[in-house]
């Protein structure tokens, strides 16, 4: 017989000792908040500074699959230039999302991708550009995100 699989486990996309799946989900099965969403900010094309690109912010770690992304510029919301993507399940019965944001990269520049869990109104902030003396992001001398 079958383990009975309880309606959230541990971890996302962990099977509860004992179930076999064989393929389908079990009847009643629902999967647990797979927890804070995790968002990764890249330029689509290698830094150019002057040149247009496209920032991209991915969000993974999604569910359920409710949640806002916003763009900032220097701590000015930005909301032209803006294309979101929908939802895109993933094998861990989470999803995925991309924000993409159209920019001309200056020196200097920062921007923050904002993602909101809107079941808690809780946010994940992801950065890209120069921070003080730090760089946060990813191309030539642009590394790493919070």
């Amino acid at each position: 017989p079958v383990s009975p699989v309880p309606s959230c486990h541990p971890r996302a996309g962990a099977t509860p000792t004992g179930a076999t799946l064989a393929g389908a989900t079990p009847t009643g099965a629902t999967p647990c908040a797979a927890g804070i969403p995790v968002a990764n900010v890249f330029l689509k094309r290698p830094l150019e500074f002057g040149r247009p690109n496209t920032l991209v912010c991915m969000v993974g770690n999604i569910f359920p699959p409710a949640v806002t992304i916003g763009w900032q510029r220097d701590g000015v919301p930005v909301t032209d230039g803006v294309t979101d993507t929908t939802y895109t399940p993933i094998e861990d019965l989470g999803f995925v999302r991309f924000s993409y944001l159209e920019v001309t990269p200056r020196a200097g520049d920062v921007y923050a991708c904002t993602v909101t869990r809107e079941r808690d109104n809780t946010s994940v902030l992801a950065y890209w550009g120069e921070w003080g003396v730090a760089f946060w992001g990813w191309g030539p001398r642009f590394w790493g995100h919070l």
